[in-house]
């Protein structure tokens, strides 16, 4: 019996699933009382990761369930943990073309706060 599935499909999902863990575990509600927005975070070979915020909630999600009001581009997991968990450098990214954002670039600070949890430790790369 061949099985369609292919180790790099597996893979994916495996990060994926890893990467949305470390978002949920460093979720920072009281970054998004001000706010009411729906994010995709599309990193390069996975499937996207959706975010809803507003009046002090952050919940993850696989599908969109609302109106996308911005898209966030990451060319890899690294870049993503970096500037969302870690305080990276944003423009350095944007420059060297890791990170681009679609709709309202705005809200690309109140994003990185949502995850950028101070009560928390840098986290490593994965």
């Amino acid at each position: 019996m061949h099985s369609n599935v292919t180790s790099s499909s597996v893979d994916a999902d495996s990060e994926r699933r890893a990467l949305k863990q470390r978002l949920a575990s460093r979720a920072n509600p009281a970054a998004t009382l001000a706010v009411d927005m729906f994010v995709e975070l599309a990193v390069s070979g996975l499937a996207p990761i959706y975010v809803r915020a507003a009046s002090g909630e952050l919940s993850l999600h696989d599908t969109a369930s609302h109106r996308i009001d911005v898209t966030y581009l990451f060319d890899s997991v690294d870049t993503a943990v970096d500037l969302l968990s870690n305080g990276g450098d944003v423009m350095t990214a944007f420059m060297e073309e890791r990170f681009r954002s679609t709709g309202h670039i705005a809200f690309t600070y109140v994003l990185l706060g949502m995850f950028a949890n101070p009560s928390l430790p840098a986290e490593p790369p994965p």
